[in-house]
């Protein structure tokens, strides 16, 4: 029985060299080919993003500004006895996952039962003149 024996590969130039010219020129080009196509996925997979991302935001944005004018309208023109900001949030348009909170008169008022005034914010409170909460601690 032969014993197979090791092919000697100190006389070989390597795989690269192997290879002829053609042989060289197309791995070249698919390699940069497929750095390129990469590149340009991954530019406008962040590009589109971002800008759906800025969209929902500017939208979300707005909305809370038309809503806050409403409110302001509203309560203004209406009596303060009289007033009900619990039913006036309740008819706000507003998104499926966002909630409204309204300080009217000193009390807080919100649109949905998992919003507080101990959910807000010390912060954002704290630039309300009407509001005396304590910080929690």
């Amino acid at each position: 029985m032969a014993v197979p024996t090791a092919v000697p590969t100190a006389g070989r130039p390597p795989f690269w060299r192997r290879l002829g010219i053609g042989a060289r020129i197309t791995s070249i080009f698919v390699v940069g080919a497929l750095a390129l196509s990469f590149s340009m996925g991954g530019l406008s997979y962040f590009t589109t993003r971002h800008f759906l991302v800025a969209e929902r935001v500017s939208a979300a944005q707005h909305q809370a500004f038309a809503n806050a004018t409403l409110l302001r309208s509203t309560l203004s023109t209406v009596n303060k006895q009289s007033a009900n900001p619990s039913n006036l949030l309740a008819s706000l348009d507003a998104g499926s996952n966002s909630h409204s909170a309204l300080i009217y008169n000193g009390k807080p008022y919100s649109s949905s039962l998992s919003l507080s005034a101990s959910s807000i914010p010390w912060s954002a409170l704290g630039v309300l003149p009407s509001v005396k909460r304590q910080p929690s601690s």
